[in-house]
């Protein structure tokens, strides 16, 4: 984990992911995406337990 702190290894990982995802987003067989009834819940600006309980209410919502 240190060596991501080195002088442009993080960017460069950075750019990696992205083109991985890019490629599995857009190859022509089994494209990775969303299924058709997944939730998704955009974590961005939420700590984790905000994001633990959205996911707990919404579970405990489908099971009413």
């Amino acid at each position: 984990l240190p060596a991501l702190f080195e002088p442009g290894l993080f960017a460069q990982v950075a750019r990696e992911v992205t083109a991985r995802d890019e490629r599995d987003l857009n190859r022509p067989i089994a494209p990775l995406k969303p299924a058709a009834d997944a939730v998704i819940i955009d974590s961005t600006s939420m700590t984790v337990d905000e994001v633990v309980e959205r996911v707990l209410t919404m579970w405990a919502d489908l099971c009413r």
